[in-house]
């Protein structure tokens, strides 16, 4: 019974769930952008260095989501062909000849 289970494939991912899955790529950029913001901005304040830490925090928060972004996107991109539905398959992007 297992052996029938793992040679399924994946259920193809909906639209609803590809949505799901892009909005959440926004949170993984403005998340590390304000934590790197704010934090930079505590520090400045600690340590009298306006807008040194600031511009450091959010320089890092930048690297930081850009870099989680791509991950979703790479991990988006390996879900939706696990399915079977890469860009040459998938029925709605037809090229004319």
């Amino acid at each position: 019974m297992d052996g029938i289970l793992m040679n399924k494939k994946p259920p193809s991912p909906t639209v609803l769930g590809m949505v799901g899955a892009l909005s959440g790529m926004g949170f993984t950029i403005a998340i590390p952008i304000v934590a790197g913001t704010l934090g930079g901005y505590y520090l400045d304040g600690y340590l009298h260095t306006k807008p040194l830490f600031i511009l450091f925090g959010l320089l890092l928060g930048l690297i930081v989501g850009t870099f989680g972004a791509y991950r979703s996107c790479l991990s988006i991109l390996k879900l939706y062909s696990e399915a079977g539905r890469g860009p040459e398959q998938d029925p709605s992007n037809r090229h004319s000849s």
